[in-house]
């Protein structure tokens, strides 16, 4: 079956771009044709942006010009990131506006929304294209594969929840990524959901180990600190503190990267961070995820501005709720060893489930 993906842009976020390569890796072997919706924001800038990166790449991948400055860190990732999604995940042409058209020109029979925080009205400036507006009056098949809220409480307004409400009750299959989105998407929605993995959990390290098996493993005893972009100063030094405790404590050398420059670390490099490093200080959750499928100690930093929705959910259903810690009170000495092969059992379990779920809503 032909299937469209929508979820957030692409570009610029390692985690989104690992999501939908594993959606589409997990439809595959289901047996279907997927190709993801490459929405592009409508924003000039934006667009400009997008549409300069394939001049961009072929310009970085030839020596630059005398007299020239060298590309940014923030260039050159985005020009990796950008050549990982051409080789790796199979989209339209871009587009910068939800149309039915779209359903007709790419033969779709059904459309998969999700996964990642699709359904939080701050990142969506069209919320109701993300419950399928476009598509209202298509005949195909509508699923919510890890949808997420970001948060768990209710952030529409009164007009948002009346028409996404109406546009959640046509779908023939939802699933969240949160427990909290059970009970949002039943009190807010009137419809019924079940929480699913994200979509990089239903590949294993072994699936990610190929994509990175060209990077040279990196021996040195590394505690790898992996963060989103802050503003707030006093966070930024109560992490750094904290991240030169612990590597102190462990006898590791610290690598920091953030998610917004990531030292223009390509895919490929950003996922052999997390296969070889010792330990991982993190409060990203797919640094969280990563971490998890590497087997490697880590201890997620809560950041409730974020949400901390996703965070509760999966190391709650890992067993693993006392990795997600706090830096002002928190005492190394006192955690206990992660019990990796109860982790993978929970893992496998849910994993089945969650592929389950794709597999009969997606039943012809």
């Amino acid at each position: 079956m032909k299937i469209g993906i929508v979820t957030q842009p692409l570009l610029g976020n390692y985690g989104g771009i690992l999501q939908n390569y594993a959606l589409q890796q997990i439809l595959r072997r289901l047996g279907h044709t997927p190709q993801t919706i490459d929405y592009i924001m409508h924003n000039s800038s934006y667009r400009y942006f997008r549409h300069s990166l394939k001049y961009k790449l072929r310009k970085l991948l030839n020596k630059v010009p005398a007299g020239q400055q060298p590309p940014t860190r923030l260039r050159l990732r985005n020009a990796t990131m950008e050549n990982f999604i051409k080789k790796y995940i199979a989209t339209t042409e871009s587009i910068t506006r939800y149309e039915s058209e779209l359903i007709q020109q790419y033969g779709l029979k059904a459309i998969v929304v999700g996964s990642d925080q699709v359904w939080r009205p701050k990142y969506n400036n069209y919320l109701e294209d993300m419950f399928l507006r476009f598509a209202q009056h298509c005949a195909i098949r509508r699923v919510a594969y890890a949808a997420s809220f970001g948060v768990d409480k209710w952030e529409y307004s009164l007009g948002q929840t009346q028409r996404c409400r109406k546009l959640a009750s046509r779908f023939d299959a939802i699933s969240v990524r949160e427990r909290s989105g059970e009970k949002l998407c039943s009190e807010r929605l009137n419809v019924s959901a079940t929480t699913v993995l994200d979509p990089t959990l239903l590949l294993t390290a072994s699936d990610y180990g190929e994509l990175c098996k060209n990077i040279p493993t990196d021996n040195e005893p590394v505690l790898a600190a992996y963060f989103l972009k802050a503003h707030n100063k006093k966070r930024i030094e109560n992490n750094k503190r904290f991240v030169e405790k612990i590597a102190a404590a462990r006898n590791l050398k610290v690598k920091s990267f953030t998610a917004d420059t990531a030292e223009a670390l390509s895919v490929e490099e950003w996922l052999a961070t997390f296969r070889d490093a010792r330990m991982i200080v993190t409060e990203s959750f797919h640094g969280t995820v990563f971490s998890i499928l590497n087997h490697r100690e880590f201890l997620t930093l809560g950041n409730a501005s974020r949400g901390l929705a996703r965070l509760n959910t999966l190391l709650g259903a890992l067993g693993l709720e006392n990795r997600l810690v706090s830096p002002d009170n928190f005492d190394l000495k006192n955690l206990p060893a992660i019990d990796w092969e109860e982790v993978d059992e929970r893992l496998n379990q849910l994993r089945e489930q969650s592929i389950d779920f794709l597999q009969k809503a997606l039943a012809e």
